[in-house]
């Protein structure tokens, strides 16, 4: 295992960054509590959706939900009809008796299978198949991020747990990147990763990352030149339009359609498949659609190489794509079986299987961020951080190294302040005033002199101040020394 984050050229000697993390949002952005008793997050998930609940079951959840209120309102249920189990009797009775939401039984036997439900029957939707592929993921930190919030614990001098930090990463997708590796036992499948060196994006094929090359990168090394010919001549029963810009592409059998249809992809589309923008185009038979069409076609799109600018423009976008993919598209792309994707990218990596691995392992994330604290632990003591257990072996990470006191040669303000605060480990600055001044405020300009031995001891590592504003003494602290964390908990059984 590493000692820091596979990112190149990290540089981990002082925690620099150009970005800052203010203490607010620090602690604002983490949810202190366990996982099963937090609130709903009001952040979306990342690489999108609601979260680890899907979208049918929020709306199955509320369907439910408003049932259950209209049945305990009034007996009735949603629909209005008497919900006959409030009054303890059978929903289903006689042909006569039947009540008006209910529809008659097929007239099958118990062992046939029935029919298709008709479009008024109520049920749960299908659930999508779950998609396999031989990939491991795990999150890493953004580096720079890592830098600005490594900086901030610096500056607050508080300690902070370590799952929650982790969390605060993988809540944002600025914050954290994604790497994928195939597994050694796939690696007979010839499974790989095909991957832009420029923007990271992957793909599972090399035709797919050639169409984003091409709509990404053709234009650095082409110029393109409108000229204006004469319309097509002939009669045209039809022209195809995409439903979705309007673009006028002509009749399927013009020798045009093809390259219009690459263009269409390439300005509007970049991150669909060519099939998939050929399912969105109609046939239009109106006259003056035509006519149009027509009219379109005097401007004429030709390619010309950035190297010749003075020869003349006279290649087809077919004819500049094969030119780009023959000479600069190597350049661009790269193979590997383990690779390093920003978590900001996700939303033009087009592949469905890739993006269904990548959501199910970052909702596991989410639960428990296993892969990130492997990450972060190295990384924070590379960074002059510090790491230490308290209660139930729960890892925190603060900038002062925890110190025990000293007692015998200390002062007796000092040394009452220590024995109050290890007496009552978990109290913050109003309870300690209370204690040592009672009937004073924390804000009284002698209190807060009197308490200022609190800062340095805070300082020197002799009290912990925690994220909270609570404090405690080292003496039963234990120093995280493994650079291995614990195994994550088996996850909650689904309801």
């Amino acid at each position: 295992m590493t000692d820091s984050p596979e990112q190149p050229n990290q540089d981990v000697s002082a925690p620099e960054a150009s970005e800052s993390v203010n203490l607010q949002d620090l602690v604002l952005n983490l949810n202190f509590v366990p996982t099963w008793a937090r609130k709903p997050s009001s952040t979306p998930h990342p690489y999108g959706g609601g979260g680890t609940e899907s979208e049918f079951e929020r709306e199955d959840r509320g369907r439910r939900g408003d049932r259950g209120m209209e049945r305990r309102r009034d007996g009735r249920d949603a629909r209005g009809g008497r919900d006959d189990r409030s009054r303890g009797g059978n929903r289903r009775r006689d042909e006569r008796g039947r009540g008006r939401d209910e529809r008659p039984r097929n007239d099958q036997g118990p062992g046939e299978r029935r029919g298709p439900r008709g479009p008024d029957d109520r049920r749960r939707p299908m659930r999508e198949p779950r998609v396999f592929l031989p990939v491991d993921v795990a999150f890493i930190p953004d580096r720079d991020r890592l830098s600005a919030v490594v900086r901030q614990l610096h500056a607050v001098k508080r300690a902070f747990p370590l799952p929650y930090l982790a969390g605060f990463f993988l809540a944002k997708p600025e914050y954290h990147m994604i790497k994928l590796e195939v597994r050694a036992s796939a690696s007979g499948d010839s499974l790989k990763f095909y991957q832009c060196k420029e923007t990271r994006v992957v793909f599972l094929s090399q035709g797919e990352l050639n169409d984003y090359l091409v709509s990404t990168h053709l234009d650095r090394h082409f110029d393109r030149v409108e000229q204006t010919v004469e319309p097509p001549s002939g009669n045209f029963v039809c022209v195809g339009q995409c439903a979705r810009t309007g673009v006028l592409l002509g009749p399927p059998n013009y020798h045009g359609f093809n390259e219009r249809l690459l263009e269409l992809q390439r300005s509007h589309f970049p991150q669909q498949s060519l099939d998939a923008v050929r399912q969105q185009i109609t046939m239009v038979r109106d006259p003056e659609v035509i006519e149009r069409w027509k009219e379109g076609c005097r401007v004429q799109v030709r390619f010309r190489p950035k190297e010749t600018p003075e020869a003349e423009a006279t290649l087809t976008l077919a004819q500049a794509e094969s030119q780009f993919l023959e000479k600069h598209a190597a350049g661009y792309a790269q193979t590997a079986t383990k690779v390093i994707v920003p978590a900001r990218v996700m939303d033009r990596m087009t592949d469905p299987r890739l993006r269904a691995v990548i959501q199910a392992a970052w909702t596991r994330e989410d639960r428990f961020p296993f892969s990130l604290m492997l990450a972060l632990r190295p990384a924070f003591r590379r960074m002059r951080l510090h790491l230490f257990k308290t209660g139930k072996d729960e890892t925190f990470v603060t900038a002062i190294p925890p110190k025990p006191f000293d007692a015998e040669h200390a002062i007796p303000e000092i040394k009452g302040m220590v024995e109050l605060i290890a007496a009552h480990p978990g109290w913050n600055r109003q309870q300690l005033v209370e204690k040592l001044y009672p009937g004073k405020s924390v804000d009284d300009p002698e209190v807060t002199e009197k308490m200022n031995p609190l800062i340095w001891l805070v300082d020197k590592g002799h009290v912990i101040e925690f994220f909270n504003g609570t404090y405690a003494v080292p003496g039963h602290l234990k120093a995280v020394t493994s650079p291995t964390p614990p195994e994550p908990p088996s996850p909650p059984a689904p309801a």
